[in-house]
């Protein structure tokens, strides 16, 4: 009885330890040694001996050396972003060439962590057309005017909401144009396409993507985009995910500025301000993670690629 009962003791102390760092661990160890062997902890723990004995000759440390400077500058960029950006895109950011999980471990040193505030689903009735998903999440393009995908995002403010809709680009992840309105009808999704479509020069066998809300699915977009030459591309009902382009731009836009703005103080006037320099900041200087480049950074490389081609011959 008693073995079982130091057995389950030992089972209850050691899960404490099994999902954390190996700091943690180490400290574990450190704290169970006098009732158990450090080899057997070790190995239950999934850590090594060497590991903890030089842990143990180095003082017993918590973290590696604390670095202030870099800790000032993680800082400094957290609170100059109003603590919308986590550490991937401090990681970016910063001057320093650090792997983001020291950013990471930092941020956590330094008890900050970026705001995320759950967004409300808004769900938009379905019109009687249906189109095939012809993107299925391939978010990606080597050429411009290939692929855009489209979205409505709702904006609440002080007596009510503001609709805005975006058509965004796949291949450098601008935004190409917007519109805002006090009602989420089909006529804001026309306009902010067409509007779109001759900023871009009127492209052809371009694909737009779309969820299934009521404008996408009406026979006035089917008649639209084949007037201007564009491929419906849809997502399938409930999968988010398959506009999931829009859905994180929309995400990255609510959370790193427009939350940051009390309900009551918006407007129609003021929101119009916002999105305008909040696409504008996104479009020309913030980089994008997996890019690490502006959207305007990587136009202006493929169109300095071509005109180098070009003057080849």
């Amino acid at each position: 009885m008693g073995c079982s009962l130091d057995i389950a003791k030992l089972h209850f102390a050691l899960k404490k330890y099994e999902a954390k760092t190996i700091k943690e661990k180490f400290f574990a160890v450190n704290k169970l040694s006098a009732d158990y062997s450090v080899d057997f902890l070790c190995r239950k723990l999934g850590i090594t001996r060497q590991g903890y004995y030089l842990w143990i000759k180095q003082g017993k440390p918590m973290y590696k050396n604390y670095n202030f400077v870099l800790a000032e500058i993680i800082l400094e960029i957290f609170n100059k972003f109003k603590g919308v950006y986590g550490y991937p895109m401090i990681t970016i950011l910063k001057n320093i060439k650090v792997n983001k999980w020291v950013v990471y471990r930092y941020m956590k040193i330094l008890k900050i962590k970026s705001i995320r505030k759950k967004i409300k689903p808004n769900y938009f009735k379905s019109g009687p057309l249906r189109f095939p998903n012809i993107l299925k999440r391939d978010f990606v393009t080597s050429e411009p005017n290939k692929k855009w995908v489209t979205d409505i995002t709702y904006l609440p403010i002080k007596n009510g909401m503001i609709y805005l809709s975006i058509v965004r680009h796949l291949f450098n992840g601008e935004i190409i144009d917007w519109k805002l309105s006090n009602h989420a009808d089909a006529n804001l999704s026309f306009k902010n396409l067409v509007s779109a479509w001759n900023y871009a020069g009127q492209p052809k066998k371009l694909i737009i993507h779309s969820d299934q809300g009521y404008a996408y699915t009406s026979s006035q977009w089917k008649e639209l985009c084949e007037k201007m030459g564009i491929i419906i591309s849809m997502s399938r009902r409930g999968n988010s995910p398959d506009n999931g382009a829009c859905e994180t731009w929309f995400s990255s836009f609510k959370n790193e500025c427009f939350f940051l703005y009390k309900r009551n103080n918006l407007n129609f006037s003021n929101i119009m301000n916002i999105v305008s320099n909040y696409v504008d900041f996104y479009n020309f200087v913030r980089p994008r993670v997996k890019q690490r480049k502006t959207p305007f950074v990587v136009w202006m490389e493929f169109q300095n690629k071509n005109v180098s081609f070009f003057c080849q011959f």
